[in-house]
């Protein structure tokens, strides 16, 4: 299995796309910043608390709503406001804070990169036909599979970490401040505790695997199903940047039952905003969360690619 890794690494790192990626990733994110920080305009934040609808007012924003679970909920809601103002208090937000708040949405990007690898690690051979050369090798169509998996994953984790440290140093240099004493306030359990911003983001870099991981299988597992067809690069590529509006469109309507599938959870830069989430929850009757999240995308990418491992035997 190994020797199949090594393998599959060295033929993507051998392709153009390979060195066009890091290349795109450091230009486009260093001319980002540079862009953002010319703009950039340190405000306060104003955190408010909204009061407590009457049934008759809840149920003019949410008339799909069950009123008693909003009562049941709001203690909580008001409960976490309460720690974010205490936080918001404490917390003098400097110029690389600012920054960093927009290093998500590019680790967000990170998984369209994730896609294309995924969909062209198959695609090629689907198209070719050469891939029942490759199933008929004495390797195993399981342990081919796994393989590949597997080195869209180690891609994906190389390009998030250039993307962290190309942050990290471009930084540094437009601030010209030693980012390992910056601190960030979070909350550890209900006590306010301060962690260094380079740990905190690397945490996230982490964290956003998760996702990436989940759509990789998932584009592996329709470029299986449509036997290499460009509509899997397609479909992949449309779910992943609608899932969130999707979500919120059907959540709107009541059908809250989506909150179990993958939908809600692909784009987790939702879950930046805590404080949009927590009063959605409230108003919605939802328990959206990134634990959550990180849970259930586990689960759909393990179906998933079963699925792939199963439609994979099929003659080609």
């Amino acid at each position: 299995m190994g020797k199949l890794i090594l393998a599959e690494l060295y033929k993507e790192s051998r392709k153009k796309s390979f060195k066009i990626f890091i290349l795109l990733i450091i230009f486009v994110s260093v001319l980002s910043l540079i862009l953002i920080n010319k703009n950039l305009k340190l405000e306060s934040e104003q955190l408010d608390i909204y009061p407590q609808y009457s049934e008759e007012e809840y149920l003019d924003v949410n008339k799909y709503g069950s009123y008693s679970q909003y009562l049941k909920d709001y203690e909580n809601y008001k409960s976490y406001m309460d720690k974010e103002i205490v936080k918001s208090e404490v917390f003098n937000k400097t110029k690389i804070n600012a920054l960093y708040i927009y290093y998500p949405t590019f680790l967000f990007v990170i998984g369209l990169v994730s896609i294309f690898i995924s969909f062209n690690i198959l695609s090629y051979d689907y198209q070719s036909k050469s891939l029942r050369y490759v199933f008929q090798s004495h390797k195993g169509r399981n342990k081919i599979l796994i393989s590949k998996v597997i080195t869209v994953i180690l891609l994906s984790i190389f390009y998030s970490f250039l993307l962290f440290l190309t942050f990290l140093f471009t930084l540094c240099f437009l601030t010209k401040e030693n980012l390992l004493l910056e601190t960030i306030p979070i909350y550890l359990g209900n006590s306010l505790k301060y962690v260094p911003i380079v740990l905190y983001y690397l945490f996230k870099t982490f964290l956003y695997i998760i996702p990436i991981t989940f759509i990789s299988i998932f584009t592996v597992f329709l470029t299986i199903f449509l036997k290499g067809n460009t509509f899997a690069l397609i479909i992949s590529n449309i779910l992943y940047f609608c899932s969130l509006l999707v979500s919120q469109i059907l959540i709107t309507y009541g059908y809250t039952f989506i909150r179990y599938s993958f939908l809600p959870y692909l784009d987790f830069t939702y879950f930046e905003n805590s404080k949009s989430v927590i009063l959605n929850n409230l108003i919605y009757n939802l328990d959206l969360s990134i634990e959550k999240g990180f849970i259930i995308l586990i689960v759909y990418s393990t179906l998933f690619f079963i699925f792939s491992i199963k439609f994979i035997k099929r003659d080609v």
